[in-house]
């Protein structure tokens, strides 16, 4: 039992360490990670593969098209997240709602509004739709496998964007 809560905690503080940047929303594969388990291992081994001088450019200010979706101001956007817990956070963001739903059937919202220091990949609606009705309302309904999918979207320690 301590196992479990302990992995829920961690899960929980690494997805409030992340949430405040909403980076991921907007990188071109956070919408493909955000289906598929192996989004863990794509986050956390950098890739080489854009010049050097790109990544400077990109790694102060959000990139990727679902930066579209982000509010430029007031609570839901960069700089208005940036300033509440996780789950407060991304419930102010639109085009984290069902992130947020999904936050709240697992029963993290506490967790993860406590948390500190972790960083948390957020897929956006758009990355939930690729996924069947079904199989989304299926995962959604089982809080065991809920909990272990939110896992692999956070990080144990704070990112910097441009680490990202």
């Amino acid at each position: 039992m301590n196992t479990l809560r302990f992995r829920r905690a961690a899960v929980a503080v690494a997805a409030a360490a992340a949430l405040p940047l909403a980076l991921t929303a907007c990188s071109d594969d956070s919408s493909d990670s955000a289906s598929d388990n192996s989004s863990s291992t794509a986050a956390s081994t950098p890739k080489e593969s854009t010049p050097a001088a790109d990544d400077t450019a990109m790694t102060d200010k959000p990139f990727g098209p679902g930066c579209a979706t982000v509010p430029k101001d007031g609570a839901g956007s960069f700089d208005g997240m940036a300033q509440d817990p996780v789950a407060t956070a991304a419930s102010n963001n639109p085009a984290l709602s069902t992130l947020v739903t999904a936050v709240k059937k697992a029963g993290l919202v506490d967790t993860l509004n406590n948390a500190e220091n972790i960083t948390v990949f957020a897929p956006t609606n758009d990355a939930f739709a690729k996924i069947p009705k079904a199989d989304l309302d299926k995962v959604l309904a089982d809080k065991a496998t809920l909990t272990k999918i939110l896992t692999y979207h956070v990080v144990g320690e704070k990112l910097a964007p441009k680490q990202l």
